[in-house]
């Protein structure tokens, strides 16, 4: 892993980076954390504090963490040795007293709901080894990001997840946003006490297809260090995202192009013959249609022919009566009258 050899990699942690993503992440904090955190001390009575040493996380239990009054005296004598933050119990003082507590003496109170031995054990091992509690949070990283796929949506929540105090973008080769907070591309210009860390994604042919660019307020001269060697880690899976949103579009191309080959190439149907055709009708719509008209014919000439035949043998018959009827008249004698 090359960020574990980046300067600042091996400094003591802050009291920020703790809160943030050590040991004590989930706990209330008030007050900046930028103290270096070199050692724990627990404390159970104010007689204690004459024995701490600069730079130390106090963690107040017993007496010393009793009520309000307790844990106000153990801030003013924390304040007095220069200590780097004092850890209470969750109740021994109100949230709003401590905010302002914290404020004025410019100590930071840290406010734990866990047991505080244990919570003294897991400081004590991140203040002895920074470079390992770094590394346990580069590794909670790495697993994160492993779960996330090839996304750039998932992977930039894990980033801004994962590394509180910093905002993270991804930002194309011409530096216009595709994903991330829109904040960490103003403040890459930096400024007093401000930091910023960048980390280029390459395509498949070996170019820059985009930058990952991290910045915050931290004055911890190891977080920069950190934050680096995670964007390093969020490369892959966004050079895998970039080629398969690449991919995808080209079959998608393929697709529409292949369609409208065949629409272009393909041949114009037919007109099929109707009721309505005109002079233009194919020769073969004729024979088709004179064997329908014929048969529709036939019915209806022979009825016709059946009674011509029936008038012309009724009148034959009148005809040869009246013959008859003239031929009986002329041969009777007339008959006259008497004289």
């Amino acid at each position: 892993m090359s960020g574990v050899r980046e300067p600042g990699w091996e400094a003591p942690v802050t009291v920020a980076e703790l809160v943030n993503a050590g040991p004590l992440a989930g706990a209330r904090m008030y007050g900046a954390g930028e103290n270096p955190v070199r050692g724990v001390r627990i404390v159970d009575e104010p007689s204690v504090f004459a024995t701490v040493a600069p730079h130390t996380a106090v963690v107040l239990i017993g007496t010393a963490a009793s009520g309000g009054w307790a844990v106000e005296m153990a801030m003013r004598r924390a304040w007095e040795q220069a200590a780097a933050c004092v850890i209470a119990p969750a109740g021994g003082l109100s949230e709003g007293s401590g905010e302002m507590l914290a404020e004025r003496l410019g100590v930071t109170l840290i406010f734990v709901d866990e047991d505080p031995l244990i919570v003294a054990v897991r400081v004590a091992s991140a203040a002895s080894r920074p470079d390992a509690a770094r590394t346990q949070l580069v590794a909670r990283c790495a697993t994160r990001l492993a779960e996330a796929g090839a996304s750039a949506r998932r992977v930039l929540g894990v980033l801004n997840a994962e590394l509180p105090g910093a905002s993270v973008a991804f930002l194309d080769r011409y530096g216009l946003l595709l994903a991330g907070r829109r904040d960490a591309v103003g403040d890459v210009a930096g400024g007093r006490g401000r930091w910023s860390a960048e980390a280029v994604v390459p395509d498949e042919g070996g170019e820059v297809l985009g930058t990952l660019v991290a910045a915050g307020s931290s004055r911890s001269p190891g977080w920069p260090a950190v934050v680096r060697t995670v964007l390093g880690l969020a490369v892959a899976p966004l050079t895998a995202w970039a080629a398969r949103e690449r991919l995808r579009a080209s079959r998608a191309f393929a697709l529409q192009a292949s369609l409208a080959e065949r629409v272009l190439t393909e041949p114009e149907p037919e007109p099929s013959a109707g009721p309505s055709a005109g002079p233009s009708a194919g020769p073969s719509a004729a024979p088709s249609a004179e064997p329908s008209a014929a048969s529709s014919a036939a019915p209806e000439r022979r009825p016709q022919r059946r009674f011509q035949c029936c008038a012309e043998r009724k009148a034959q018959r009148r005809a040869q009566r009246r013959a008859q009827r003239r031929a009986q008249r002329r041969g009777r004698p007339r008959v006259r009258g008497r004289a």
